[in-house]
């Protein structure tokens, strides 16, 4: 008998964990679907910026340098420049 009322009650504490895993998975679902749609929506947002819609190719860019910097090499007092 004992050994019954053991069994019973470890099978109402495992259906009640299970339904506190459930609910937790279903608030976790929740909090990602709503993390995930501002995702989408920032996404969208960026896509439909000027920036993203002009075609890029390589080289673009090349035109507007005006000048180009070359690094100045200083000789120090006493030191020769090879």
């Amino acid at each position: 008998m004992t050994l019954l009322l053991a069994i019973i009650g470890g099978i109402i504490w495992i259906v009640r964990k299970f339904g506190e895993i459930e609910k937790d998975l279903a608030l976790f679902k929740e909090t990602m679907d709503k993390r995930f749609s501002l995702l989408e929506q920032r996404v969208k947002y960026l896509e439909e910026r000027p920036i993203y819609k002009t075609p890029v190719k390589p080289g673009d860019g090349d035109e507007h340098v005006s000048e180009v910097i070359e690094p100045e090499i200083s000789v120090r007092n006493g030191e020769t420049k090879e």
